[in-house]
């Protein structure tokens, strides 16, 4: 129920019914796809499996244990935080791709910044380090001014559709 969304390798990616019900229209909704999408095509996964491999060297242990690291890497998901940007960034460049609304990652990110308290207060360098993820409220005002100087005319919201399940292709 918690909203959150996250990429495995392989291409799969995750999103529980409580992002579902937070994001308010198609165009949040996407970013947040987008920015799991970025994880998979800049490689952010495999780059994780790799690591991992390497640091276990399977050689030739049994497949059982390797069915254990393959599920302890997938339940285990944590990327840099320049990855975490570069996957920001593809998804908001996703977002002009595809003419949505260019506010709607930093939308996404207002409302996950609103979900955790310690968003609310000034930033901790410090706390900040030790996070997974940047504070949520940073990527917002940092998309929000892209948004600003983007150049799309006119973009799709999709708000309706999100709420009747519907995509934009199907209307």
């Amino acid at each position: 129920s918690s909203p959150n969304a996250a990429a495995a390798p392989g291409g799969v990616l995750f999103v529980t019914s409580g992002l579902l019900e937070l994001v308010e229209t198609e165009s949040e909704l996407v970013s947040v796809l987008g920015h799991e999408i970025g994880h998979v095509e800049l490689s952010h996964c495999m780059d994780m499996v790799r690591f991992q491999l390497l640091a276990q060297k399977i050689e030739a242990r049994p497949l059982g244990e390797i069915a254990d690291l393959s599920v302890g890497i997938l339940l285990r998901p944590s990327f840099s935080k320049t990855q975490e940007g570069d996957a920001d960034l593809y998804g908001y460049q996703m977002l002009i791709r595809e003419n949505y609304n260019p506010f709607g990652m930093a939308n996404a990110f207002d409302k996950l910044a609103s979900l955790n308290p310690d968003e609310m207060e000034e930033s901790n360098p410090l706390k900040e380090y030790f996070r997974s993820h940047p504070y949520s409220r940073l990527r917002a005002e940092r998309f929000r001014a892209e948004a600003r100087s983007s150049e799309v005319e006119r973009y799709y919201i999709g708000k309706k559709n999100l709420q009747e399940r519907l995509s934009r292709y199907e209307t």
